[in-house]
């Protein structure tokens, strides 16, 4: 499982985003699934790993996470009375997600190797390493624990240098009582638990194998991406109950183009579709030069499809009618309090990808599609996902 600071080193990240969570009680949720009690030796704790981190088996997946999130925020929708509490909630949903990313992430193979390399490299674990494999259990036979955790003591305490308005000193160490929202947690869980692990690692200069700093900051900030669009997509379910309300667009011009309304289309849950805009992109002077549609809302299946789509017509082509239309799109998806959108386009589409740099998009990730994607039926198989802030 990831340290308490990483946590929050990803909380950070997200609370720069999400801005209207409640900070303290988003910083505090991201360790409260660790705020069991342990026993002398922490070989037990009560209650055990499988009910705090809601685990079916021995490994964390996304199932689990989305247990928790189902069973303690979308069924209590009319019960969380304060921004804290929703917070705190989302904060221990985000810790889950975490968790499973972290796993993932010590095991990956190419990271493995990368360790492995670094091993073979050392002085001080050439010989331990003789006769093994290249593996993750290998890696952790060479480096004990307290090894391993060294290492990542040392990069959190650079960033805690480098970042002194870190939930992990705002809101964790000075904390001194919080209200106990989860039922199974024994009363006084936190603040009891940061008694015991709020610690603040030393400065050192121990050599880094296991993991480097680019490793460790670069998960921080991929896992920052994942949680942040699972959390909008939670949001958005949290929100289900109230009617969408499709907003004028009269106003969707600039001095060169306007967008004409052709239809509006409802949620569709059961098949993730979200309440979509449909346009036509036309000269000022009515001509139609393309076509192009806005989603509103985040989930699974926009992160890979993207919340706008585009068409130019080909007579049209070579006058960034696409990127325009975008600029155009923002300023009615800021109207519906989105905070970012995701493009996308398959990467041999190179016009396409310099019309969402046309509109300021910035790379995320390419990511193969899974095959019971809509896009995948299509015939692709891989898409470049881009983000653009509001």
């Amino acid at each position: 499982m990831a340290s308490w600071i990483t946590h929050l080193m990803i909380a950070d990240e997200v609370l720069s985003e999400l801005k209207h969570l409640d900070k303290r009680g988003f910083s505090v949720g991201s360790i409260a699934p660790d705020c069991n009690v342990e026993n002398a030796d922490w070989s037990d704790f009560t209650p055990p790993r499988e009910v705090t981190h809601w685990m079916n088996g021995k490994t964390k997946d996304e199932d689990d996470c989305d247990r928790f999130r189902n069973t303690y925020i979308l069924s209590r929708r009319n019960e969380i009375e304060t921004d804290e509490e929703y917070a705190f909630l989302l904060g221990y949903y985000a810790h889950l997600i975490e968790d499973a990313q972290y796993m993932a992430f010590l095991r990956n193979e190419t990271r493995v190797q990368n360790a492995w390399q670094r091993i073979l490299s050392s002085d001080n674990y050439r010989e331990a390493a003789r006769n093994l494999e290249c593996s993750w259990n290998s890696i952790k036979e060479v480096l004990n624990k307290n090894v391993r955790n060294a290492e990542v003591g040392a990069i959190e305490r650079k960033y805690l240098d480098k970042h002194p308005e870190s939930g992990f000193l705002k809101y964790i160490l000075p904390l001194t009582d919080f209200p106990d929202y989860i039922d199974y947690l024994p009363k006084g869980a936190v603040k009891r638990k940061i008694g015991v692990m709020g610690v603040v690692p030393k400065r050192t200069d121990v050599e880094l194998i296991g993991i480097t700093e680019e490793e460790l900051i670069s998960f921080s900030k991929k896992t920052a991406e994942i949680v942040i669009r699972k959390i909008t997509e939670a949001e958005s379910m949290f929100k289900e109950e109230k009617e969408f309300v499709f907003l004028d667009t009269s106003d969707l011009k600039s001095d060169e183009i306007y967008l004409k309304l052709i239809k509006v289309c409802p949620a569709q849950p059961e098949k993730k579709y979200l309440p979509a805009y449909k346009f036509e992109i036309c000269l000022m002077d009515g001509t139609r030069v393309g076509e192009c549609d806005l989603r509103i809302g985040h989930n699974d299946k926009t992160y890979l499809g993207g919340n706008i789509g585009y068409g130019v017509d080909e007579a049209h082509r070579g006058h960034h009618f696409a990127g325009k239309a975008v600029l155009i799109l923002k300023g009615l998806a800021k109207k519906h309090d989105m905070a970012h959108l995701f493009i996308t386009c398959v990467p041999e589409n190179i016009a396409s990808e310099k019309s969402i740099l046309y509109a300021g998009g910035e790379y995320v990730e390419t990511r193969d599609l899974p095959e019971d994607n809509d896009m995948y039926l299509e015939g692709k198989r891989r898409v470049k996902i881009f983000k653009i802030s509001l």
